[in-house]
């Protein structure tokens, strides 16, 4: 009987560690998710294209010009009309990255 209960002791204490260990592990940190972005051409005077285009972020170069080529805003906003309402061009509507024109 004694055995018997040793038994059953030991896996009651193997199976409330791995219980232990499972839900501590499914509270630790989430990883970034990763935002889905859509990239809209600046056009030369400012003015935010309407039609989304995911090349844009791979053809437009990163390097900092004052030329904007791209402008990235996440999935479901809705693109201001011109570069000066984003936050890039000193508006309020942030931006989730830019691309600019070779010099």
């Amino acid at each position: 009987m004694r055995r018997s209960l040793k038994k059953h002791a030991i896996a009651l204490v193997a199976l409330a560690i791995a219980a232990t260990s499972y839900g501590l592990m499914s509270f630790g940190e989430k990883q970034a998710e990763k935002l889905n972005l859509k990239w809209y051409e600046v056009l030369p005077n400012g003015n935010i294209s309407s039609m989304d285009d995911p090349n844009l972020e791979t053809e437009c170069p990163a390097t900092n010009t004052t030329d904007y080529c791209a402008v990235a805003f996440e999935e479901g906003t809705t693109p201001p009309s011109h570069i000066s309402e984003t936050d890039e061009g000193g508006g309020s509507i942030p931006t989730n990255g830019v691309r600019f024109r070779n010099p």
